[in-house]
Formats: C-alpha cells, structure tokens, sequence
C-alpha cells in the first residue's frame, strides 16, 4: 500500500473538494510537510506541518490552522472526512521496519488508520526485475516507503482539535518529509453537520480478523463491524447498503492481503446492485513479507430505493489467501454529496 495511495487520496481530496463546492460548506483545510522531521524510535511523535495550502477556517476565533501547536480545530459541529500521510526513504531504514500513521484529537488516544512494512531483502527473490546488487547487499526497486489513510471523524466545533501522528520501530531515528513522494500531508473536510445530519447519510464497516478468499473468483467481502451508519441502512445479513435517498455519494474500498505469493495480484472492487462496476488498479506482490493493499474511491449514483452497494475482491493466488482486517485495513464506506 505504497505509492498506490497517492494517486487515490489525489481524487478523494478532490472529491471532497467537489463536495464543499455543491454544499457551500466551508470547514476545510489541508497542509503539507516539506521540510524534514528527525523521528525517534519507537516514539510516537506529532508531525509538524510546514505548509498551509488552504484553510477554509483560518481567521475566525480559536479556530483553523495552529502554526505553533501544529494542529487544526473546525468551527463547525459535525462529521469530517479527513486524510493523513508520509514517507521515509528506505536506504535510511533497516528491515522488516514498521511505519505507523494515525489521527489524535485532543491529545488524546491516537487512531492509528494504517502502516507499512519494510520487506526482509533476505527473503525475496533478488532476480526480479528492477532489483539492484551492490557487494553482498541487494536493493529493491521501492526507494521510498509511504503511508497514508483517512478516516470519518466528529468535531464538537468548539474547541476539538487534530493533529497528525507517526510513529516507527526502526532502531535509528529515521527521517520523514521533504519532496514528493515523501513530503507529509494532512486535510479535513466537512460533510455532515449535527442538527441536519439526517439530511446527509453515510455509513463505513470494516473486517474484523480475517476472511479467506478463493482463488480465480470474484468474493464479497462479509464485513463484520459497522463502524458509521446514520440510517442504519447497511444489512449485516446480505453484507449489503441500501441508501434511502437519492443522489450522489462519495463512496470507496480498501483491502489488504498480508501473506500474497510472491508475483501474484489482487484487486477490491464495488459492485452495485450485484454487478461489480469499478475495480482498483491490480496491485502486485513483489517484496516478501510486504502486507499488500490497494484502495479505490469513487462517486456513484443511487436511485434511493432498490440500488445497494457491496464490496469484492479478487486474486490470482493458486490457492486460498486470507484477506486481513487488522488495524481497519479493510473498509467500505459511502457519504452523501448531493442530489
């Protein structure tokens, strides 16, 4: 779950965006870290944004962006979708290195949303394509490791605040940010408020444990845990979500496959009304010991009475392979737009 994730938080934050423009809604913002950060081992640390490249919060009392503290504070009560990331180069860090990232509000419990694994370079197939030998040492063709998630979050709009958290296991310090693709990132923005939140429905399950997937077929992946659901509109029978309103939503999948063959692939995908209509790109397994994971978000239109929505997988294993939920890794969620 590497670079693949750029290119989607590109259209979620986009979609957002999208979103705050049909709304009028106007708690937004999103920041970057473009400079560098010394991150100790073994120590959760706050990243310290640098850059501001819009905060739709900014001037009212107590409220937007915290240059000093590093952290934002919405002025309006309701849920958020928000987005976090970074990146380390990996000729700084040694294997099997876990990087972690995760929201705090509050100062409070952290929400760590996802991680990334370093591959052991002695256990992968060095006659890949793409790998390097330099003496006894082999490099892979991923010079840089980066993590990045989102998650639904609620702001009292008073005085709730965010801050964006990483933490690693590598035994050095390890250095995060700088330029693209390790350059850090951080955005909220509103879609529902408190007294009209009827008006705007949304739901988000999750896998808890895990699910084996056959090979060479197209599986539902049977959720277990209903982490949002304002209608309660999802059926934990049919592992299945009915809106009741009409309109355009926000909707996206993320999966992930902690033991993939090596040279294998695997996709998520939403299927709408039995029929899978959009598919993440293939992600394949290059890197042993690499906890693989794709992620798909797309805006889809419900008739707000028979259309439903499901989310599948699919891998090219020989055999059966057991899809993880560990730690939130594998999600469905939808958020409504507008009509």
């Amino acid at each position: 779950m590497k670079t693949f994730l750029v290119a989607v938080v590109a259209v979620f934050l986009s979609a957002m965006i999208f979103a705050a423009d049909d709304n009028d809604y106007k708690d937004a913002f999103y920041v970057k870290k473009t400079d560098t950060q010394s991150i100790s081992t073994n120590t959760t640390t706050k990243i310290n944004f640098n850059l501001v490249d819009y905060d739709e919060v900014s001037g009212t009392a107590n409220g937007g962006w915290d240059a000093t503290n590093k952290r934002w504070t919405p002025k309006q009560k309701g849920w958020y979708d928000c987005v976090v990331g970074t990146g380390v180069a990996t000729n700084e860090i040694d294997h099997n290195t876990e990087l972690w990232i995760g929201f705090r509000i509050n100062g409070g419990t952290i929400n760590w949303i996802d991680l990334e694994k370093y591959a052991d370079k002695a256990n992968i197939d060095r006659y890949q394509s793409g790998w390097t030998q330099e003496g006894p040492l082999w490099t892979p063709p991923d010079t840089t490791l980066v993590v990045e998630g989102s998650q639904h979050l609620w702001f009292d709009g008073v005085d709730d605040y965010l801050e964006g958290m990483v933490w690693h296991n590598d035994p050095e310090s390890i250095t995060i940010g700088g330029t693209f693709p390790l350059y850090g990132k951080m955005g909220c923005h509103f879609v529902q408020d408190a007294a009209n939140w009827q008006k705007y429905p949304d739901f988000q399950v999750s896998l808890s444990g895990t699910q084996s997937i056959v090979n060479g077929s197209t599986v539902r992946i049977d959720f277990n845990v209903v982490d949002d659901d304002s209608f309660g509109w999802w059926s934990n029978t049919n592992k299945q979500w009915t809106p009741l309103k009409g309109g355009k939503y926000l909707c996206g999948i993320a999966g992930r496959y902690p033991n993939l063959t090596l040279g294998k692939s695997a996709q998520f995908g939403i299927r709408i009304n039995g029929t899978t209509n959009h598919w993440s790109p293939k992600f394949e397994h290059n890197s042993a010991n690499d906890e693989d994971g794709q992620a798909l978000t797309k805006i889809i239109t419900f008739n707000g009475t028979t259309d439903y929505i499901e989310g599948v997988t699919k891998h090219t294993a020989t055999t059966s392979v057991n899809l993880d939920g560990v730690e939130n890794g594998t999600y469905l969620f939808c958020t409504f737009l507008h009509p």
